[in-house]
């Protein structure tokens, strides 16, 4: 929801070659990460130049690395459901929460700004 009005957005995936890389300092990221509970819990404190999205994917897709790391393949991104959040806030700790395992394959992570519930994203194993 943003301004009371539902959004949807989706991605497809093309047969275009990359043409372009944005370089991702993913190791700096992670390295100012804290983990809790197992790596069932990660925070960051706010200091990239990066959306919240994009922190909040690196964030969980660490924490699942790590909370799963005998299992074989990739976690991606595949859905994020935020029911509060707002682009214009003032910079804020991110917070990420596993929250339920769906099956083998797919998860549900809980995201917080500054403490307040957000929503959910999911990610899958691939």
């Amino acid at each position: 929801m943003r301004n009371g009005q539902r959004e949807r957005f989706w991605m497809t995936e093309l047969a275009t070659p990359l043409g372009d890389r944005q370089h991702y300092p993913e190791d700096r990221i992670v390295a100012q990460m804290a983990f809790e509970d197992g790596f069932r819990k990660v925070r960051l404190e706010v200091g990239f130049p990066y959306t919240d999205m994009e922190l909040w994917v690196s964030m969980i897709k660490t924490m699942h690395q790590r909370c799963f790391a005998n299992v074989n393949g990739k976690w991606v991104f595949v859905r994020a459901k935020l029911h509060a959040y707002d682009p214009d806030h003032t910079p804020a700790v991110l917070r990420a929460e596993l929250a339920a395992t769906l099956g083998t394959k797919l998860t549900r992570n809980v995201v917080y700004l500054s403490e307040k519930k957000i929503g959910d994203v999911f990610f899958a194993l691939m």
